[in-house]
């Protein structure tokens, strides 16, 4: 995964995994899908380049930490319009959010 920039998961996808994306280090956007439950520990670990994260579940997934090492650059939020609060409210808080038209 050393190569890539831009990754769009799947529908039906529930559970991302533990790092995950671990030293995918050009990635700059990913799409998870609005299937998506829980994300495990750290996946995207030394993702230097992540600039975007774009969530179509209408509910925020469970997390318990994205990154491991320390982020010199924010992440922006994309997440469903009517579902901004419920991300504003929960874990993602700390996060730039923006509203999407799906």
């Amino acid at each position: 995964c050393k190569e890539l920039k831009t990754v769009h998961i799947p529908e039906n996808l529930e559970t991302l995994g533990r790092g995950a994306f671990w030293e995918c280090r050009k990635l700059e956007h990913i799409t998870l899908p609005r299937t998506l439950r829980s994300i495990g520990a750290v996946p995207f670990w030394y993702c230097d380049h992540l600039q975007s994260i774009t969530l179509l579940c209408p509910t925020p997934p469970v997390v318990d930490s994205l990154f491991e090492n320390e982020r010199t650059a924010p992440v922006l939020l994309r997440v469903p319009k009517d579902n901004v609060n419920a991300y504003h409210t929960s874990s993602w808080a700390s996060f730039h959010i923006e509203s999407i038209v799906l």
